[in-house]
């Protein structure tokens, strides 16, 4: 099930897909795979020790660090495609996974 999920999630959390719909949610991810919320989380945490919430978070992750790396995009608009409500929440998102800003972020790996 963990493997089924993980497929799932990368089908669901590209830049195309969050750009149309927004960032995947667990609900619909559970849905999907007909479990409950709840129970995918359950199971996901007991396998992986991750929830599914953990688990988009860091898909999500993956996309910033590659659009930060690889564009020259503001800020605010990679916050827009990755389907943040405002460029701060991504900001503060970003921080709490680096310790850096976006900006700084981006200055340490491409210099």
């Amino acid at each position: 099930a963990v493997v089924k999920f993980e497929m799932l999630l990368k089908e669901q959390c590209t830049l195309e897909i969050i750009e149309r719909l927004g960032q995947p949610r667990v609900k619909g991810l559970a849905q999907a795979m007909s479990y409950s919320p709840n129970y995918l989380s359950d199971m996901l945490k007991k396998e992986t020790g991750k929830t599914a919430q953990e688990y988009i978070k860091l898909q999500v992750l993956d996309l910033a660090e590659s659009l930060l790396l690889t564009t020259q995009e503001p800020i605010y608009l990679i916050a827009e495609r990755l389907g943040f409500d405002q460029p701060s929440s991504f900001t503060k998102f970003i921080k709490a996974q680096y310790g850096v800003t976006p900006v700084e972020f981006r200055k340490r790996h491409t210099s």
